[in-house]
């Protein structure tokens, strides 16, 4: 008997062996039980008030309402926004958003379960050092508390136990593209990275852990971001104390402790905002920062020791006014005034926004936005010609020193005419030393500023303060 070319002999276990063989990825997933555990709440389309958890694959809701019956405060009126939709007349209702979230304590079982990802791990901080090549270098994390109130980051090998450190990410993306003429759709994502990795390994996809896709069709407003942050904050609790005891990992076949903190926020300018519970630009009587208290009134004030730090107790304690207030009056009162609400993320007893929440880097620097303030904003080009070629002669320290002597004697006398006779460097140094600045309408938006380049202050205005100063 001849067989044809194409048709191979196998013997017969072989062959069961391919009838078997999973033909999609999914069920290739299922079968090595490699498929990612996640849970789905029903989420209220408005405010983002969340319903369960349901297994994955659940389509039972008999303990849902059809309508949000969430309120902001006790006084506030019910959401009363629909729940389900149906697809067609007579149909099965099915929910209008879903809330998807990956349980840390699951991600953590394969993480923990890789050999090359637990011979990575940094357990312990090394010799202080003042070059810095890392956050773990920095002092947070080598002062860093645990639950036991010792240092979380250390290393004991009699123990069977990790002890990990995560930076949170939360951010919006278009599913559509960012096309101008396409769809305009926000769907959001919360994902957290494990420092413990060395920086090459850290960010690579597999090692991301992606806690939660919160819905669109557009992004949460501000405190309505606190209720997709519930089920993260839930895990990270559980995860402080007492922590995820494993059945084995890696390296440890009879079992281990899992300990995980989370320090760094890591946002762009908006979300770390809405994140943290700050205020937005241009709210809260123009309080902009999230490390102190300057307000866009003291844009021009350039000198650090004169800002007053936020401290943590200060931000707790408002936070919790916030959080407690009887009616949306009072909550909008507080938030005018101060720039603080409640955030989920206050509920871990050891998380300081005013020192967690990090400056958006990827902004400032790859994208060029801390280029464009100092230049365009600030003047601080170094296309300005120098003085020989704009036709300044410079002045010899003798000449420095008469020009002085003339400014003096004007503000002495309180000659305006005196000091507009003087060049305009003499003027602003000599308000600036004596802090005689003068006063500037800013916009209550400091970004209002940024594309604008003719809020340069004049001679005159240096020198009507001051005269202001000595008078």
């Amino acid at each position: 008997m001849v067989l044809p070319t194409n048709h191979l002999m196998l013997p017969e276990n072989m062959t069961a062996l391919l009838s078997d063989w999973p033909t999609d990825v999914h069920t290739a997933l299922k079968l090595l039980h490699i498929d990612p555990e996640l849970y789905h709440y029903i989420c209220c389309p408005s405010c983002f008030t969340l319903y369960g958890p349901f297994p994955e694959q659940s389509k039972s809701y008999h303990d849902v309402p059809n309508v949000c019956n969430h309120r902001g405060t006790p006084t506030s009126a019910l959401c009363s926004t629909q729940l389900f939709h149906q697809d067609r007349e007579g149909g099965v209702p099915a929910p209008s958003r879903r809330f998807w979230h990956q349980p840390l304590q699951s991600w953590l079982v394969h993480f923990l379960s890789r050999p090359d990802v637990v011979k990575s791990l940094r357990m312990s901080v090394g010799p202080s050092s003042e070059t810095m090549f890392d956050i773990w270098d920095g002092f947070v994390f080598r002062e860093f508390k645990g639950p036991d109130g010792e240092l979380f980051l250390r290393s004991d090998p009699s123990k069977p136990e990790f002890r990990l450190v995560f930076s949170l990410f939360i951010d919006w993306f278009n599913p559509y593209g960012t096309k101008q003429s396409g769809k305009h759709v926000s769907c959001g994502a919360i994902y957290m990275v494990c420092h413990n990795l060395p920086v090459h390994l850290r960010y690579q996809l597999e090692n991301v852990y992606i806690a939660g896709i919160i819905p669109g069709q557009r992004e949460p407003s501000s405190y309505h971001l606190n209720h997709v942050l519930r089920p993260v904050v839930d895990d990270l609790l559980r995860a402080w104390s007492p922590g995820f005891q494993l059945t084995r990992s890696a390296i440890h076949p009879f079992g281990c402790l899992v300990l995980c903190a989370l320090i760094p926020l890591v946002c762009d300018l908006l979300a770390a905002r809405k994140s943290a519970g700050f205020a937005g630009l241009g709210q809260a009587e123009g309080k902009f920062c999230t490390f102190c208290l300057q307000t866009a009134a003291g844009f021009s004030n350039t000198d650090p020791s004169s800002w007053r730090r936020r401290t943590w107790q200060e931000h707790l304690a408002i936070a919790k006014s916030w959080r407690d207030s009887q009616s949306e009056d009072i909550c909008a009162q507080i938030y005018q005034k101060f720039g603080v609400r409640w955030s989920e993320l206050l509920r871990l007893s050891y998380w300081d926004p005013t020192r967690f929440t990090v400056i958006d880097s990827m902004h400032n620097l790859f994208a060029r936005d801390l280029q464009h303030h100092c230049r365009n904003v600030l003047g601080m080009s170094a296309e300005t010609k120098p003085a020989a070629e704009a036709g300044v002669k410079p002045h010899s320290p003798e000449e420095q020193q008469r020009e002085l002597d003339i400014a003096i004697n004007a503000v002495r006398i309180g000659s305006h005419t005196g000091l507009m006779r003087l060049q305009r460097g003499y003027i602003v140094s000599l308000a600036r030393a004596n802090n005689a600045l003068p006063k500037i309408n800013i916009n209550s938006n400091p970004l209002a500023r940024l594309s604008q380049n003719d809020q340069a202050v004049g001679k005159a205005a240096y020198a009507d303060a001051l005269i202001d100063w000595v008078s």
